[in-house]
């Protein structure tokens, strides 16, 4: 989800200040919290074996959950952390919550092929994946690259001088390779193309780029050849295992102002103009894992209503870093935006909002964590982001054994606190403010890393995950939303991020920064 250019510096900035706060809390937790609550390395034989001693703690129906809502309120460095908590508990609708192997998976022709039939049916597609570009379309960017040089436009986006010389660089050996005119593409039926690493051509993965003739719709395929561990190793970029469809003359809708919905009681301006309901976007959605003959179990983990107005929150202006609120026209274009996830013994998997992350440098192979979204309006299906597919493996312990729902809370209650305060300290150097709300509470399942062994490998463990919304405001009233160690910020609050996640069995704190 961008950014607004102007304040795409201080956002970068605000990061890499959090990643260093990360790692200091990461030092912190290994000393005393108020209740002397640690945080560990997960050791993968070691959880198992709590995960099946009944010494432990309980198995699932004696975990102690209330049904009603959980509150909690708190308030530390004088005021300046606000810890906010109303939120449902939500757990499976199973007896048991087995713990699985999972490993990183890729998008296999079979599932590509009926994907593309699904969403191509009755249309041609053409595959763009050869060079689309003559040499006279290089001399072009090139000249532009200079004048960029000449003027110093290249301020204006955040860029140095280095990086245009960068780019020239690459254009004009593109531009030897270019040819002077451009054959017809070829009509696609589907088949990823081998060997066309975006990154390097030499490596052992897959492709499939193509769009309509009037490049209306379009479908971008990357992923490694085999979820071997060798093609996974060699193809370790994050955006090496993606799918990511458009289409180009939809609205320009924007997550921001986003609704939770159900696809019940829509609001009277919605429900005026947008036309499908709520299941039959959904039957889309779910015809495309149909269709894609795939036997795993997917499910909507949140549903959001949006429209390209950001309910009235993107008609203004930028000046000085600052937004300006505009006329907040009304909305022409609304449309449905879910997030799914995968389903492992009918126990759903965390839901994953932001596209990205889990790349922390302590493994050499990247492994953010599955992101499926889909965007649908009156004309269908407008939009999907696919990333990080998985595989689900054997099962490992049938009934894991979990500590106690109460066990679990002073957990939180305790470690919310260590982990906004730390950031505070160091984000804004103990002068800004955070505030935390906390709306919904999932006992689900989540992956976590295997360290020092197999990185392309880990399980599914149980574990209670707490959603919501982060709130920095710095010294000068600068709000940014959602601030986490595994994605960016935001300028206004879009789909509920994991605030904080707590393994079930061990109840040690999961840093999705590092999946583990």
């Amino acid at each position: 989800m961008p950014l607004n250019k102007e304040r795409g510096s201080r956002m970068k900035r605000l990061i890499c200040i959090l990643l260093a706060a990360m790692t200091a809390l990461s030092l912190a937790a290994c000393q005393k919290t108020p209740e002397k609550v640690t945080v560990v390395k997960k050791d993968m034989e070691r959880m198992i074996e709590q995960a099946s001693s009944e010494d432990n703690g309980n198995k699932l129906s004696e975990l102690g959950i209330p049904d009603e809502h959980y509150a909690f309120n708190s308030e530390l460095a004088d005021g300046r952390l606000k810890i906010n908590v109303d939120a449902d508990i939500r757990i499976p609708e199973a007896d048991t919550i087995p713990i699985r192997k999972v490993s990183m998976g890729v998008f296999s022709q079979e599932a590509v092929t009926g994907i593309f039939n699904y969403l191509f049916e009755g249309e041609q597609a053409f595959d763009i994946s050869q060079t689309r570009m003559t040499k006279a379309d290089y001399e072009k960017r090139i000249l532009g690259y200079r004048q960029t040089l000449a003027d110093k436009s290249y301020l204006e986006n955040d860029q140095t001088e280095q990086e245009i010389l960068d780019l020239i660089a690459i254009a004009e050996e593109e531009y030897e390779k270019a040819p002077e005119s451009l054959s017809e593409p070829s009509v696609s039926n589907g088949t990823m193309v081998k060997g066309q690493n975006i990154k390097s051509p030499s490596l052992s993965s897959a492709s499939l780029l193509v769009q309509t003739e009037d490049g209306n719709k379009s479908l971008t395929i990357f992923t490694p050849s085999s979820a071997s561990k060798e093609d996974l190793k060699n193809n370790s970029s994050e955006n090496m295992n993606m799918l990511r469809y458009r289409v180009l003359n939809s609205p320009a809708y924007t997550t921001k102002g986003m609704q939770r919905t159900d696809g019940t009681s829509l609001p009277e301006e919605t429900a005026n103009k947008l036309t499908i309901s709520f299941d039959e976007a959904q039957a889309l959605c779910d015809g495309l894992f149909s269709a894609a003959g795939m036997q795993e179990d997917f499910c909507v983990g949140a549903a959001f209503l949006i429209d390209d107005k950001g309910t009235g929150l993107v008609d203004g202006k930028w000046e000085n870093g600052q937004y300006i609120e505009g006329s907040k026209e009304a909305a022409e274009n609304y449309a449905y935006q879910f997030y799914y996830t995968r389903e492992a013994d009918s126990i759903p998997l965390a839901v994953y909002t932001t596209n990205g992350g889990a790349g922390n440098p302590e493994f050499s192979i990247p492994w953010g964590y599955e992101y499926i979204c889909f965007t649908v309006d009156n004309s269908g299906i407008v939009s999907i982001i696919w990333t990080n597919p998985i595989i689900i493996g054997e099962v490992v312990q049938e009934d894991a054994i979990m500590k106690p729902f109460d066990e679990i809370i002073t957990i939180f209650e305790n470690m919310v606190k260590v982990t906004y305060q730390s950031m505070i300290d160091t984000l804004y150097a103990g002068e800004g403010s955070i505030e935390i709300n906390v709306d919904d509470v999932e006992l689900c399942l989540l992956r976590v890393r295997e360290q020092n062994g197999d990185e392309t490998a880990g399980l599914l463990i149980p574990a209670w995950v707490f959603y919501g919304h982060s709130i920095g405001t710095d010294q000068t009233g600068y709000k940014s939303y959602d601030l986490t160690s595994y994605g960016g910020a935001s300028r206004w609050p879009e789909a509920p991020i994991t605030l904080l996640a707590i393994n079930a069995v061990d109840g040690t704190i999961i840093d999705l920064s590092k999946g583990y």
